[in-house]
């Protein structure tokens, strides 16, 4: 009889462990036939041909043949691998896929990659050897590599996005080709940089960049610059971030725009006659300013305490030349709503590409981390009060003929700027109202979107717009994150039905600004992390842990043996 309840309780243990731990069983058993054949391999983790992990030791890598995508941050952080190149088969290189691998020093991209994401090389410090033929050249690619020393730009890419060189301290020359648009935020950073050879909307001399007749750009590790003939006007940023001992602004220069010396030296700066309009600069070092008496060169140096020598010559015989367009009169149109100000950007700006059909590419629904609007071209600013009705069909007629000359661009009590570059403006069809408000909420707790991935650590802002659907064209939208941000990468996401989808990220100016460009509107968030969100579902889930089961399997034996001590003691 004793030997009999013995099984018995032998039994039932049994039966305890089989009937708890079943359905684990089960999902340990579906989890493993959710896997393909694909993702059993030992150095590359590839499903449906996109590669989303790699396993291998490292060295000299080269994508196989099977791989169609590269997934975003797929090899980040990796410090093992050393050169990376392409098969034929690689069509794209999702946004930050090779971000921070600090081994990185050789890479090849081949023309047959169409699509690169954001930042897609960022971070890669040792890399000082790029085979680039790709067209795809998107914001933040080469970011933070700081021993790429020289960069020659494929002629398929038409634009410079921003960031795309940032933080390069080694990069001395580049060759951008035919662009038609360059986002000079591309060169923050750049400290060594003292060339860029430039053709199409731009020409370029002695290393500088010009836009017709205005200089747009100086090169920050140049120690001396000889402004061309014919320049006409000095544009805003210009010299942003060189140092320079002396300066001599040729005759026929006429105007120098605000924030043309903005933030850099110039040590002795001799300024002509013929330049009639100087505009305000901030953070503008200059030791001495020379000049003829009683020209705006002494009237700028005595309004700014800027010691002043006057020097012998009458002015140039250039002065009767007619003034540079970008210095356009007020338009006859103009009312009471709206005041002319100068574009708070730096340079001009990289156009949008497009939405993507592909959810996982940074452009997909249209939005695109870039910054800028070309600030030699001057901005009509409409103020949007927070009662703002919104605008009739009739007055962004209005606003389109005044695009015609003009950058526009709308800006809300928040301090949030959306822009529209000069002569890219349409009336949008079956839209009657445009109700150009948004909502900036920098706080957590204040929040419209609740999606799980998002928390008050790595929450940085919500944009919740009133504008519904297509934008009457690309929008540069300026969003004032705050200086507690400069420098750092936050990362922009889509939010529909408390979801985060389509992940693009960029680089806080220094003075706060996360710019981003976007053809439609929604709802927004910016996170200071990146969470890899695919159709609402994170890339990582937690399967069932062997430990449970241990943890059953011990309470089970407990029992059996508890049943045991008692047969014992009752028998």
């Amino acid at each position: 009889m004793k030997q009999k309840k013995k099984i018995l309780a032998l039994a039932l243990a049994f039966a305890m462990v089989a009937t708890i731990a079943a359905p684990a069983t089960q999902a340990i058993a579906a989890k493993s036939s959710s896997v393909t054949a694909d993702e059993t391999e030992e150095e590359f983790v590839v499903s449906d041909g996109v590669l989303t992990a790699y396993n291998g030791a490292g060295g000299s890598v080269t994508i196989p043949s099977t791989v169609t995508k590269v997934a975003a941050s797929a090899f980040s952080g990796n410090p093992s691998i050393t050169s990376v190149s392409f098969s034929s088969s690689v069509k794209t290189i999702a946004a930050g896929a090779f971000s921070s691998c600090t081994n990185l020093s050789s890479v090849s991209v081949p023309s047959t990659v169409t699509s690169v994401g954001s930042g897609a090389f960022s971070g890669c410090s040792s890399l000082s050897s790029v085979s680039y033929s790709s067209s795809s050249f998107p914001s933040s690619v080469f970011s933070g590599c700081s021993s790429l020393s020289s960069f020659s730009v494929p002629s398929g890419a038409s634009s410079i996005p921003s960031s795309a060189f940032a933080n390069c301290s080694n990069l001395s020359s580049v060759k951008l080709g035919s662009v038609s648009s360059i986002d000079f935020s591309a060169f923050s950073g750049c400290s060594n940089l003292t060339s860029i050879s430039v053709s199409g909307s731009y020409s370029s001399s002695d290393g500088c960049v010009y836009s017709g007749t205005t200089l747009v750009y100086v090169p920050m590790g140049k120690s001396s610059v000889s402004i061309k003939s014919g320049t006409k006007k000095i544009g805003t940023g210009a010299f942003s971030g060189c140092s320079m001992t002396s300066l001599t602004i040729p005759s026929g220069v006429k105007t120098i725009a605000s924030g043309a010396f903005s933030n850099s030296s110039t040590g002795t700066t001799t300024i002509p006659a013929s330049v009639t309009s100087i505009g305000s600069q901030s953070g503008w070092s200059v030791s001495l300013i020379k000049g003829k008496a009683g020209s705006e060169a002494q009237t700028y140096a005595n309004n700014n305490n800027i010691p002043f020598e006057a020097t012998s010559g009458s002015s140039s015989s250039d002065d009767d030349d007619d003034d540079d367009s970008s210095s356009s009169s007020s338009d006859d149109d103009d009312d009471s709503s709206s005041s002319s100000s100068s574009s708070s950007s730096s340079g001009s700006s990289s156009g949008s590409s497009g939405a993507s059909s592909d959810p996982s590419s940074p452009n997909y629904y249209g939005v695109e981390v870039v910054s800028g609007i070309d600030d030699t071209i001057e901005t009509k600013t409409i103020e949007v009060a927070d009662d703002q009705e919104p605008f009739t069909r009739k007055e962004m007629k209005q606003y389109i003929r005044w695009n015609k000359k003009y950058n526009i661009s709308f800006e809300t009590e928040d301090g949030i700027m959306v822009k529209f570059a000069k002569g890219s403006m349409s009336l949008v069809d079956d839209i009657d109202k445009y109700d150009m408000r948004v909502n900036l909420i920098l706080k957590y707790k204040k929040r419209t979107v609740d999606a799980d991935e998002m928390n008050s650590k790595n929450f940085a802002f919500e944009l919740d717009y009133y504008y519904e659907g297509e934008l009457p064209a690309t929008a540069y939208v300026y969003v004032p994150i705050g200086t507690k941000y400069a420098g750092e990468t936050l990362y922009y996401y889509m939010c529909e039905d408390d979801q985060l989808e389509n992940i693009s990220y960029g680089t806080v100016t220094d003075d706060g600004y996360l710019v981003v460009s976007q053809n439609h509107c929604s709802n927004y968030v910016g996170l200071s992390e990146g969470i890899h969100v695919k159709d609402g579902t994170p890339t990582t889930a937690d399967g069932f842990d062997i430990r449970y089961l241990l943890i059953i399997a011990v309470a089970a034996i407990g029992g059996y043996l508890l049943i045991i001590r008692r047969n014992g003691r009752y028998a």
